[in-house]
């Protein structure tokens, strides 16, 4: 791999707010929300690891405007052979290129140079989609089992459980939650997405059900909606954090004896489940909050369905294995 791509003379203590201002890693990851920056920077560490050949990690601390089509299509190359999934390395790709573009746009690179980045193509293939799909029997394990514990934790999380199995939320969406943000009539919350865009989310059935059941414990103060309690089961109104959630949700699947999954596994599972209710791919992409429709395809999994009712259709002969001498 190419050592054109080297480490600037500037420490990155000394890079002044001035010399930021002209690094186009900077400026890249300045343009990102707090949520994709540290994706985005650990994309732009492995790619300068190998573009550098170990030399350097921080994307701050290299002359972009050195790079070239040729050192782009190696890296992809050398990412690939590494066995990265394809998802990965177009994560990097577009991290770089996200780069480049700065680059091309404070100057430090022409037309044709920017033209020629953008020339290398993704890599090819898919991967299988992430996570999982919770069962119907599954949810209605921890629905109950929530609604076995008498603590104002089991109503919390009883209501938290619907909202992201029944509203398909972003665990940091839940956790932004305010009061004032869930109208009872007609059911719905006001959800704070991704690039700061709101969207009103309809709740499925059942969801208000398990909300009122939490706000007749947490009062109508104003304030988080999902707030931490403590061991003596006092609450402390502010908010829920992301990794509490994650953490609830752990510990639910532990006490009813499901499966471990994530909570972004419960958007995973609204999405599926309204896609094979509706087939309105639009519309499920509006409830979630994508930016297209073509995001929200990444969690259609009625083909995968599809194929397993074609499977079970099919037959293979089997009889049972002999016991005794084997055969010679």
């Amino acid at each position: 791999m190419s050592h054109d791509l080297v480490p600037s003379e500037h420490a990155l203590s000394s890079l002044s707010p001035r010399v930021l201002e002209r690094n186009p890693a900077a400026v890249h990851l300045a343009a990102q929300s707090a949520r994709a920056r540290p994706g985005v920077l650990s994309s732009l560490r492995a790619a300068v690891r190998v573009l550098t050949n170990g030399a350097a990690d921080d994307p701050l601390l290299v002359d972009w405007s050195q790079l070239r089509y040729q050192h782009l299509a190696a890296l992809l190359a050398v990412l690939s052979d590494e066995g990265r999934k394809p998802a990965g390395v177009n994560h990097i790709r577009n991290s770089v290129l996200g780069v480049m573009r700065a680059a091309w746009r404070l100057e430090l690179i022409d037309d044709g140079q920017w033209l020629r980045l953008k020339d290398v193509q993704p890599a090819r293939g898919s991967s299988l989609p992430a996570g999982r799909e919770v069962g119907t029997g599954e949810l209605d394990a921890l629905i109950r089992v929530c609604a076995g514990d008498a603590s104002p934790a089991g109503r919390r999380d009883k209501a938290l459980l619907a909202v992201l199995f029944g509203g398909g939320l972003r665990r940091n969406e839940a956790a932004q939650l305010t009061l004032a943000d869930y109208e009872p009539e007609p059911g719905r919350l006001r959800v704070q997405g991704k690039g700061r865009k709101e969207r009103w989310v309809p709740l499925a059935a059942g969801a208000a059900e398990c909300l009122a059941d939490w706000l007749e414990v947490r009062g109508e103060t104003p304030g988080a909606l999902f707030v931490p309690i403590n061991k003596a089961g006092e609450l402390d109104l502010r908010h829920l954090t992301s990794q509490a959630i994650y953490n609830a949700c752990v510990k639910r699947a532990r006490q009813a004896g499901v499966a471990a999954f994530a909570p972004h596994d419960a958007r995973r599972t609204l999405a599926s489940n309204a896609l094979d209710a509706s087939g309105d791919i639009v519309a499920v992409s509006g409830l979630l909050g994508h930016s297209s429709p073509t995001v929200t395809a990444k969690y259609d999994r009625r083909g995968e369905r599809a194929k397993e009712r074609l499977a079970s259709q099919l037959h293979v002969p089997y009889y049972p294995q002999e016991e005794g001498e084997a055969a010679r």
